[in-house]
């Protein structure tokens, strides 16, 4: 595909970059075409669409989230462990840390470092959470988290913004 392509639309500068890298011999035009969110993740939601998704869910007072597949370029593990050094120097009832997204690759390492942790009780795995929950489950956030290694655009990162929830991520890929 890449030889007969005529042109190739990537979400990010960096997904570019990293097709160039990748191919290069490369010869079609690339052109960057961001992702957006939809309005559903600019209109903040009811507060009772909030606490009912929250009850749903058994989600206590103040989480920190995680949404996206359970890979290993996600960085979870050390998620993980950095949650559960910083989890009782925050102030105020300690948080619970969230992850929305269906179970891939690491899976097991996000277990073993729960595990390793005893930390079972205060880091949730909810698995894939429909998108139309998805603003409400940001709105109950405290903050979110997109610790990866390497993001083609980083949608997850996005929505939060959107939602107006703080978001701690880190300076790779496409969340730079």
């Amino acid at each position: 595909a890449i030889r007969t392509a005529a042109g190739i639309a990537c979400v990010s500068d960096a997904s570019a970059r990293d097709l160039a890298r990748l191919f290069p011999a490369l010869t079609a035009p690339v052109a960057v075409v961001h992702e957006a969110v939809g309005n559903r993740f600019r209109t903040p939601p009811p507060p009772e669409a909030v606490a009912r998704l929250r009850a749903v869910l058994g989600l206590g007072p103040r989480i920190w989230l995680h949404v996206g597949e359970l890979a290993r370029r996600k960085n979870l593990a050390r998620l993980v462990e950095a949650f559960a050094a910083a989890r009782n120097s925050v102030g105020g009832p300690p948080p619970e840390l969230v992850l929305a997204g269906r179970a891939g690759p690491a899976a097991a390492d996000v277990e073993r470092a729960v595990a390793a942790l005893d930390a079972s009780a205060v880091v949730r795995r909810l698995g894939w959470v429909p998108d139309a929950d998805l603003p409400a489950l940001y709105a109950a956030a405290e903050l979110a988290v997109c610790p990866s290694l390497h993001e083609g655009f980083g949608l997850p990162a996005l929505e939060a913004m959107a939602c107006g929830v703080p978001l701690i991520c880190s300076l790779r890929g496409g969340l730079a």
